[in-house]
């Protein structure tokens, strides 16, 4: 039997296998909405990648016939591109998911009349001779036009729906399968002269190149790299966000912590929409991400997708692990108790390398997709030059300087608990340094994998070489290429993705609610929001409710009694603050002088309460001292508070005697009181001080 009459029969029985019974089925409810599956023929035509598959087919066999046309192209010759594209279409018609029946009903979307009419009117007579009956005006079981003109209407009452109308698929978008010149047997794909000196080519064979997409993880490990990508990604992401609006917007004032942790989080940020890149671009698949519209060609920074991939993924992998280091190095002076003196160079070096290391690649022109890669990054291998330069010198030096910063701390952390056993300060610092742990442990391992996939790039070649010499020989849907690292490449996911979340552990707990409460943007926020009628609307009717005094304010809000009472509290708890900070300050200035003193004592509230409310202002030529260098009327007042204290029967008649010996000493501190004394501090920062701390003073004792 010739060679053609082989390929004519077989090209009947794909007419009887597509045209007959596939467009004859009822409805399905147990058919699903699939995704295509990469390496099938017909992805590399179809603008779409969810498909509706029916109960009675798998996607290996729709994938073996799909390949079986395109092994007939040569045969069918001109008739090949829309024979094809009918047949895809057929195979994988869109899907639409109807979910107001019980159970949920998948249904197609049929190529419509037109699509038919066309391939009839180019191809017809090829097609009638391996089916007679073949027509466009053919009617399925259920009396549905097998192509419709415009819709089909599926009646769904039988499932507790309606009548649902499924639009016909027209064929838009669906392209020409790839023409080879030359001749390379399918997956292979032909690639042209002028084309092959281009990076993104892989060759089995002479002018023959490895296709885009090409799998090299079974379906059940590629799942697993989704989901965990899916999870990591979504809770790495919504926590960086979190530090970011924590660290960048509300604080009051840019500190160099502030900063740290606002670049920290701008990396893992980066980090995460070079992900979703990926995802977004393949519309909901990682396959098609990497490659091109040129067949067989991998993408690689040219290509717009690619470049920015490549350029988030790098530098954000870089800015989040340089200011990692910056945290940590922050976190070391705070248990050394010392300041941040490089405070500006640091920055400089933050920002450059990062930048450097990624400017310097791209130049090079070496970011690119590879087989088995989800995204683009350095497709050169560990062996090139840019690799160590733009990557593993940089990453590695970060976690030898994270490591002697992290060594260190856990020492003198465990040093300060036995000293001081704070269960708050313990906790605190245990989370950072569980978060300084996360991010070594995410870079070793990330370095350390790279190195292993090198180390392993022989027994993938020769797996790669194994699938095609299957293919080659006849083997079909048994062959396979698998990679020998899937396990170390779901853990690098897992390790790289969560390290936003491990910023969160350590950083993103402590300081926000001090920041929000002392954020002026909360503040005035909240302000619009009491400035809303809603708000005092809600307000009255909570006050109403509460059963309590209400006064109105000049601004229409509703607020208790209580409320006004410790208001008024508080301004009394705030000068006695300032006060007992003037102390303070004045026993740290002027602990070294020993000249004659004079104390003034301030009576806060009666002469009656005394003893009760006795606040003492040194100046700056009287020392606090304990002891015998009291004066003499300090002395009496502590006997009369050691009086107090006790049972003894002359209290009253002991104080009122010291109070009449003492009027003329309080008339004289009272003008003192009204005109504070100079306190002269050491330097020009705690002279502004002084002023604000006398001003707050006398604006009190004013009101």
């Amino acid at each position: 039997m010739s060679t053609t009459t082989r390929n004519s029969i077989r090209f009947t029985i794909i007419c009887i296998i597509f045209f007959v019974p596939l467009l004859s089925a009822a409805i399905d409810v147990n058919a699903t909405c699939q995704t295509i599956l990469a390496d099938s023929p017909c992805a590399l035509v179809l603008p779409y990648s969810t498909f509706y598959l029916n109960s009675s087919k798998t996607q290996e066999e729709n994938k073996a016939d799909a390949e079986t046309i395109i092994e007939l192209k040569s045969f069918l010759q001109d008739c090949a591109n829309p024979i094809i594209k009918l047949i895809c279409l057929t195979l994988y018609p869109p899907c639409t998911e109807i979910t107001n029946t019980t159970p949920h009903i998948s249904l197609p979307s049929n190529p419509c009349k037109s699509v038919c009419e066309n391939v009839n009117g180019q191809c017809g007579s090829l097609i009638r001779q391996a089916d007679p009956t073949f027509t466009c005006d053919q009617i399925d079981s259920l009396g549905y036009p097998a192509y419709p003109d415009n819709s089909t209407q599926y009646d769904l009452a039988a499932y507790g729906g309606g009548t649902e109308t499924i639009q016909c698929n027209a064929g838009i978008g669906v392209k020409d399968y790839p023409e080879n010149t030359g001749s390379c047997t399918y997956p292979l794909v032909y690639v042209e002269p002028d084309k092959r000196d281009k990076l993104s080519y892989y060759f089995v064979s002479e002018g023959c190149a490895i296709p885009c997409p090409f799998k090299v993880f079974p379906e059940k490990d590629l799942e697993g790299f989704r989901t965990a990508r899916i999870i990591t990604y979504l809770f790495s992401f919504t926590t960086s966000v979190y530090l970011l609006a924590v660290y960048a917007i509300l604080p009051n004032k840019w500190t160099f912590r502030t900063e740290t942790i606002a670049s920290f989080a701008s990396g893992c940020i980066m980090i995460s929409i070079a992900y979703y890149m990926e995802f977004s671009a393949a519309k909901g698949t990682w396959d098609n991400f990497v490659c091109t519209d040129d067949p067989g060609r991998f993408a690689n920074q040219s290509d717009p997708h690619c470049g920015f991939n490549a350029f988030f993924f790098h530098f954000g992998l870089l800015t989040s692990c340089i200011w990692w280091l910056n945290i940590c190095y922050d976190f070391y002076l705070t248990i050394r108790i010392q300041r941040n003196v490089y405070y500006r160079y640091i920055r400089v070096v933050s920002w450059g390398i990062p930048i450097l290391c990624t400017i310097a690649p791209f130049a090079g022109k070496i970011f690119g997709a590879s087989i088995g890669a989800s995204g683009c990054w350095m497709q050169r291998g560990n062996d090139s030059a840019w690799v160590y330069l733009c990557f593993y010198i940089p990453m590695l030096t970060f976690v030898i300087l994270g490591c002697y910063f992290l060594i260190f701390s856990v020492k003198r952390v465990i040093e300060t608990y036995h000293l001081v056993p704070n269960r708050k300060i313990i906790i605190f610092n245990i989370r950072m340094i569980v978060f300084m742990i996360w991010v070594v442990f995410a870079i070793s391992f990330g370095c350390f994998c790279n190195f292993y996939f090198d180390a392993k790039s022989d027994e993938f070649k020769a797996s790669i070489e194994r699938y095609f010499q299957c293919v080659l020989s006849g083997g079909g849907t048994t062959c396979e290429a698998n990679a020998p690292f899937a396990t170390f490449r779901l853990l690098n996911i897992i390790s790289t993705s969560t390290v936003g979340f491990a910023g969160f552990i350590g950083l993103g707990v402590d300081d926000a609610p001090k920041l929000f409460a002392e954020s002026t943007k909360i503040v005035f926020i909240a302000h619009i929001i009491k400035s809303t009628s809603l708000y005092n609307y809600m307000v009255l009717r909570l006050s109403k409710r509460s059963g309590k005094n209400t006064e109105t304010t000049n601004t229409g809000l509703s607020t208790t009694s209580d409320y006004s009472y410790t208001s008024s509290n508080s301004k009394k708890d705030k000068r006695k603050t300032l006060q007992a900070s003037t102390i303070s300050l004045m026993a740290s200035t002027n602990n070294n002088n020993n000249n004659s003193n004079s104390t003034i004592e301030m009576d806060t509230l009666n002469t009656n309460q005394y003893h009760q409310d006795l606040i003492t202002i040194s100046t700056p030529t009287t020392p606090i001292v304990d002891g015998v260098n009291q004066p003499k009327e300090i002395q009496k007042i502590s006997q009369v508070n050691e009086t107090v204290i006790g049972e003894t029967p002359t209290v009253q008649n002991t104080i009122q005697e010291i109070q009449n010996q003492d009027t003329q000493i309080f008339k004289e501190k009272e003008q003192n009181i009204n005109n504070p004394p100079t306190i002269v501090f050491e330097n020009d920062h705690d002279s502004n001080n002084n002023n604000e701390v006398q001003q707050s003073i006398k604006g009190d004792d004013e009101q």
